[in-house]
């Protein structure tokens, strides 16, 4: 799908075909988003204000930032990547928890690929911070200045870094 993607109710179930793309992003103010079991690749800002989530069992790729502010996000046992091929992501988003957690820079441009986290994470499974050499490392940040955010893995959660910078 070409632009922006504005979801105000109702229910969509991505099932057929298996992987998606909506370039321009994403925002949901109602309804129900179901990912099913495919990839699903958002190229743009995803804004989430009401409704239900269900991000897809397989990949949600994510190429901008992503910002909820009400509503309901459901990892559904998938992996969600957030690829450096942006300067930079805000992840604005408390209180949900993400599975199988991504950043990867993947530009050999001499430009670090920064995530910013305005609100605390919880992660189960991986959390994967990917940089590609010591030109191109990925940062993580909080988005307010002067405040600490955390990063919590919990049951069995596993961290693995490769230049990265806190």
């Amino acid at each position: 799908v070409q632009g922006l993607t504005t979801q105000t109710g109702g229910t969509y179930n991505a099932e057929i075909p298996t992987s998606h793309l909506l370039t321009g992003g994403f925002t949901m103010t109602g309804g129900a988003f179901n990912g099913s079991t495919g990839n699903i690749n958002i190229d743009g800002p995803v804004t989430l204000s009401a409704g239900t989530f269900t991000a897809p069992s397989g990949i949600l790729a994510l190429s901008g930032n992503f910002n909820k502010t009400g509503g309901t996000f459901n990892h559904n046992n998938g992996s969600v990547v957030l690829s450096g091929n942006v300067p930079f992501q805000e992840v604005t988003a408390g209180g949900l928890i993400w599975n199988n957690f991504t950043v990867i820079d993947t530009l050999n441009n001499s430009s670090n690929a920064t995530i910013r986290f305005k609100d605390n994470q919880q992660f189960v499974g991986a959390m994967n911070f990917d940089g590609l050499d010591a030109n191109d490392l990925v940062l993580i940040r909080s988005s307010v200045a002067g405040t600490a955010r955390t990063l919590t893995g919990t049951g069995s959660s596993t961290l693995v870094g490769d230049f990265l910078n806190i």
